[in-house]
């Protein structure tokens, strides 16, 4: 793809110049980081691009973002994610360039014992017997279905996960504070990795979303290794994608 080989070397607002990106899905605060970024992008750093907001319509060679990342729990979470159902069948047919499925790393599970990062291919199994595993299992559903749609019907669907609660860790930063501060935030490299996966990223495959450093502190001694600890994506898979075009 012309535009994913340009990758390496040119900022995100002229990988997405003269396209049309739509954001579809459930509405959360990523979703409308999306919109306030993509948008400032769009229209004042000469990206020339259009953000459309659950479009009406599906255009050839559109580029669509999907959010299946709910903060909800039990029943709440089912009914946010069901929504879904509807869109994905909205995209079949269609002849839009690429799609992403936006979810989070829930779907893991749980992990215990030492804190780590989890890569694509370690999929845990993901409890389904307390209210706050639905948000995980129904997360995991949406996928599943991506999935099966990428295989069988050959839409361009990937999957991209980032952490659930992501803007409860820092401000919500537009790129119109500046460019240098803005483009060092965790939002506008989510968005580059986003990006990137949209692009460069294989149909049905997941790929983990940068969002905070790799480092991990020192197993407290008062911990007991029978705790759950925080799931962390280990996004090797993703910077591939960049390398390999790098080289290419």
């Amino acid at each position: 793809m012309e535009a994913g080989k340009k990758y390496a070397d040119s900022p995100v607002w002229e990988q997405l110049s003269g396209r049309r990106i739509l954001l579809m899905g459930v509405k959360s605060p990523l979703k409308q980081s999306f919109l306030q970024n993509l948008s400032h992008m769009g229209t004042q750093m000469g990206g020339e691009f259009q953000v459309v907001e659950d479009p009406a319509e599906i255009r050839e060679g559109d580029l669509i973002f999907l959010f299946g990342l709910t903060r909800e729990s039990g029943f709440e979470a089912w009914k946010e994610i069901q929504s879904l159902w509807q869109v994905f069948r909205f995209l079949e047919g269609k002849e839009f360039e690429a799609a992403a499925l936006v979810t989070g790393t829930e779907v893991y599970g749980k992990l215990y014992g030492k804190e780590r990062a989890i890569r694509e291919e370690e999929m845990g199994y993901v409890s389904h017997l307390l209210k706050e595993d639905t948000a995980p299992f129904c997360m995991r559903t949406a996928e599943n279905l991506a999935g099966r749609l990428a295989r069988e019907k050959g839409l361009p669907i990937k999957i991209l996960r980032t952490v659930r609660n992501w803007e409860d860790t820092v401000s919500d930063t537009v790129v119109a504070e500046g460019v240098a501060g803005a483009f060092g935030s965790p939002i506008q490299r989510l968005i580059q990795g986003a990006v990137t996966a949209l692009f460069l990223g294989k149909a049905g495959e997941a790929y983990n979303l940068p969002w905070e450093e790799s480092s991990f502190e020192e197993e407290p001694e008062s911990r007991s290794p029978l705790s759950p600890v925080i799931v962390k994506p280990d996004t090797q898979k993703l910077e591939r994608l960049g390398k390999d075009a790098a080289a290419g």
